[in-house]
């Protein structure tokens, strides 16, 4: 319970954050605008998966699309599950080497893999912090979770700026200090039939 509540304590300084960042209309920070940095002439983006399969439960990073220097990434996750209350996913995506790709702001699109019922909402939070995006993907208003279809869902759609030539190492991690990435339940409880791909995937540029 200590972990949750510092993870919650996390995501809402997160929340106050973009609030901040929507009211001042414009980026700020590690996760600012598109002409942060980069080289002359432009850069093909791509990514390269950790080679991890998939399996039943298991939330993994997943290629998405590319234009130019701009990559966006999958996070997905396969059911069936056994568990029918799956209410949010908290973890923190690392990038090895923020000279080479970052974040961009405001790019983080909740997927399907969280569908709100009658009087719930969806919410979702990233926010560049050093070499981490910290992610949350929610429901709210209350109620229950939702179960995992057969098949793939995204749980979230995240966009990378790549800057110059090279590569950085990206993984799904927790909160440094804690027990690692999470689902959580209706109660705030972790889903112990969903687990994360910890290896590493990579943010290309050519």
């Amino acid at each position: 319970m200590a972990e949750m509540r510092e993870r919650g304590k996390r995501m809402s300084a997160l929340a106050v954050a973009v609030a901040v960042t929507l009211l001042a209309g414009c980026g700020g920070g590690s996760s600012g605008g598109d002409d942060d940095g980069g080289t002359p002439g432009g850069v093909a983006a791509s990514f390269t998966s950790s080679g991890t399969s998939a399996a039943t439960g298991l939330v993994r990073l997943s290629g998405g699309s590319a234009s130019g220097d701009t990559l966006t990434v999958a996070v997905v996750v396969n059911g069936p599950t056994t568990d029918a209350d799956v209410y949010s996913y908290a973890f923190d995506v690392v990038l090895e080497d923020t000279t080479i790709a970052r974040f961009v702001g405001g790019s983080a699109v909740a997927g399907t893999a969280l569908t709100p019922d009658a009087g719930q909402g969806l919410q979702v939070l990233a926010e560049q912090i050093g070499d981490r995006v910290v992610v949350g993907v929610t429901k709210t208003g209350g109620g229950a979770g939702d179960d995992l279809a057969n098949g793939t869902a995204e749980v979230v759609r995240l966009s990378f700026k790549v800057l110059k030539a090279g590569q950085s190492a990206v993984y799904l991690a927790g909160a440094p200090g804690g027990s690692g990435p999470s689902a959580l339940d209706s109660d705030g409880q972790a889903v112990g039939a969903i687990s994360f791909d910890l290896a590493d995937a990579y943010l290309v540029g050519r």
